[in-house]
């Protein structure tokens, strides 16, 4: 069961993050850098914040649904691992590539218009979640008859935009992005991605990436 305290600073924690992709869509330094291309093959600056913008409108949709009788509880450690690209050929198939037009076609809206959807995005989900649904189950799309608890579902959208925001710092030199996020953002993804490398790999192996690599399958857990 979780506390209302954990709730509390995963739900702080969500809001937080979505109001950074929010400001960043009104930087200057980002329109200044639109067009350059971002560390991530295939991506400019441009259509990574609109990625980032993507994310929020999927999760509004998602975190408003409830799992049928009968679903299967599955923690994220186990569904997220899905969602974490290990071959970077794998810019060039599937699911990647939905994602690279869905953000082209988002960014072709305009800067001004992709902000105006974000901010009016942030300002729904601000005013339907709240801490006494976030034990909730919801569906899950990528495992069959799955559902995840509504806090699971938004830890594992923390990590994912933070580690954007990781990559459009490295994208551009003019961006710090570690200085707006806090403490508890960065926690979250950490925990999130610790307890997703330990399920794919068992604890072993990440104990010893971390502190006996001579032993450790490295080159997998880089593979994460």
């Amino acid at each position: 069961m979780y506390s209302n305290s954990e709730n509390e600073k995963v739900l702080s924690s969500f809001f937080h993050v979505c109001e950074l992709v929010e400001s960043v869509l009104k930087d200057e330094k980002v329109s200044a850098d639109w067009n350059k291309y971002s560390v991530l093959p295939s991506y400019n600056i441009g259509t990574l914040v609109c990625h980032m913008a993507c994310v929020l409108l999927r999760i509004e949709s998602s975190v408003q649904k409830r799992a049928p009788d009968g679903a299967v509880e599955v923690t994220f450690e186990y569904y997220f691992v899905n969602d974490v690209l290990r071959d970077p050929e794998g810019f060039e198939d599937g699911i990647s590539t939905v994602m690279l037009k869905e953000a082209e076609y988002k960014a072709e809206d305009g800067l001004d218009q992709v902000y105006k959807s974000v901010a009016m995005t942030n300002e729904r989900l601000k005013e339907y979640l709240n801490i006494g649904m976030l034990n909730d189950l919801i569906p899950l799309v990528a495992v069959r008859n799955g559902a995840a608890k509504l806090k699971d579902f938004l830890k594992t959208r923390i990590a994912d935009l933070v580690v954007h925001f990781d990559d459009m710092m490295a994208s551009s030199e003019s961006l710090d992005t570690y200085n707006l996020l806090s403490e508890d953002d960065i926690e979250i993804a950490m925990d999130v991605c610790l307890q997703t490398v330990k399920a794919r790999y068992g604890r072993a192996d990440l104990l010893r990436s971390m502190a006996r690599q001579e032993r450790c399958n490295f080159s997998r857990i880089i593979a994460m």
